[in-house]
């Protein structure tokens, strides 16, 4: 529901709210959305929270660095909460990294685009979620927790006990 309300708010600012809501349902509707929803781990939950960060950083790029009218506190208010959900999201699952990457993502497009406004707007977001994944770092050291690549091993173990892949490597897989 999380992840249904979030991509019809993301769908918003492209597309009729009508088409919004198709889009929204036609994506939650999906066999594999409705599978994550059943499971009894943290995955929805990670999954609604990854899609609200997604939605904040796209709402921050469409509207506080291309639309002068936005005030600067809810520009950096929409900044927050997309850095607020990272770490949330962390705590669901550790994928505290996927809105580093769309940040990043945004910071490229921002530079390659040009605009003073653009690249002082993108690089705010870029440090704020290169903010939480800082936290991140710091509280697995503090707590002596495992590092991306053993989270990244994990899931590639699980992956070839579920579905096995003969001769594909973890490199292969990752890529």
């Amino acid at each position: 529901v999380l992840a249904a309300g979030a991509l019809y708010f993301m769908l918003l600012l492209v597309a009729p709210p009508w088409l919004a809501a198709c889009g929204a349902l036609a994506a939650v509707a999906t066999p594999l959305a409705r599978d994550v929803g059943t499971l009894a781990l943290s995955d929805a939950t990670a999954l609604g929270l990854w899609t609200v960060t997604l939605t904040a950083v796209v709402y921050y790029a469409r509207k506080a660095s291309l639309n002068a009218s936005v005030p600067t506190s809810r520009a950096s208010g929409v900044a927050t909460a997309a850095a607020v959900a990272a770490a949330l999201l962390e705590l669901a699952r550790p994928a505290g990294w996927l809105p580093l990457g769309a940040a990043a993502g945004y910071a490229v497009a921002a530079y390659r685009c040009g605009g003073r406004g653009r690249r002082r707007a993108a690089a705010a977001m870029l440090l704020a979620q290169g903010a939480v994944v800082l936290a991140v770092l710091a509280c697995d050291a503090a707590r002596h927790g495992p590092s991306l690549s053993a989270h990244l091993r994990w899931q590639y173990q699980w992956q070839q006990a579920v579905a096995p892949h003969p001769g594909e490597s973890f490199g292969a897989w990752y890529w």
